[in-house]
């Protein structure tokens, strides 16, 4: 796989983050954070799925694998690019807490946005594949300046749009988009877009750009695609805090 070049060959990578300069994941615990849905662990075929409008905004609905209330920290993903472009990268993420796949949108319950933006210009090549993920196991890579509280056992909805400025503002592209990955089932969490074998993710086709997609936006490529992405959680407060006191007043009955 291609190497992003400039700031983005080096970790931690600089990004600026509404208008803020910070480092990546530099200044986060020590502790490791914990993966609650993996489409990237394993996966030898992740590519730009051709022939089909609307690439700059792709999304995902899934379970985490949990069914305590959990803490977004941050996500890996996969940057692919369908043509050679140089220009400053920008990639903006939405959390949604509610998906129906027949609903009009179908997500719904906005819980997060952020865009991360790089402070150089990185040259892309065509067709080409570029990992955003940490060399540090349990840190993420873009990593969330407010982690985000997530209900227990709702389902999620991502969506990542990726930018570029080449000169003349930040710009959707379809030549630059989030890998998609198949075959090989997901290393952790489920996919809730469609059934087994044939799960899929959304693109904008019906041209949607708010973050959200229509139900006609749903797409599969092969068994098991998804997006390419990784999300990082830790327990929400209180969460570890009731789970010990469950356990302490089980501790106690058994005594009795």
């Amino acid at each position: 796989m291609t190497r992003l070049t400039n700031d983005v060959v080096r970790y931690p990578l600089m990004l600026a983050v509404a208008g803020l300069a910070l480092a990546g994941p530099t200044g986060k615990s020590a502790q490791a954070d914990t993966i609650a849905w993996d489409s990237m662990t394993g996966v030898t075929n992740t590519f730009l799925f051709p022939g089909s409008p609307g690439r700059s905004f792709v999304g995902q609905a899934l379970s985490l694998d949990s069914s305590a209330p959990l803490t977004l920290t941050g996500f890996d993903t996969i940057l692919l690019s369908g043509a050679a472009q140089t220009g400053l990268l920008r990639l903006n993420v939405y959390v949604w807490g509610g998906f129906s796949p027949s609903a009009s949108p179908v997500f719904s319950n906005l819980l997060y946005a952020e865009s991360f933006s790089f402070t150089s210009a990185s040259t892309l090549n065509a067709n080409a594949l570029y990992p955003l993920q940490s060399s540090t196991a349990g840190v993420p890579f873009f990593a969330f300046t407010t982690p985000v509280a997530l209900p227990a056992s709702s389902p999620v909805g991502i969506t990542l749009n990726w930018q570029i400025n080449t000169g003349a503002g930040f710009v959707n592209t379809d030549t630059l988009t989030t890998a998609v990955r198949t075959t090989v089932p997901l290393a952790v969490g489920t996919n809730l877009n469609g059934t087994s074998p044939n799960f899929g993710f959304f693109r904008n086709a019906s041209g949607q750009t708010n973050g959200n997609f229509l139900p006609t936006d749903v797409r599969t490529i092969g068994a098991n695609s998804a997006i390419s992405l990784r999300l990082y959680t830790v327990p929400t407060p209180g969460a570890a805090a009731l789970l010990g006191l469950g356990g302490l007043l089980a501790s106690r009955r058994r005594r009795a």
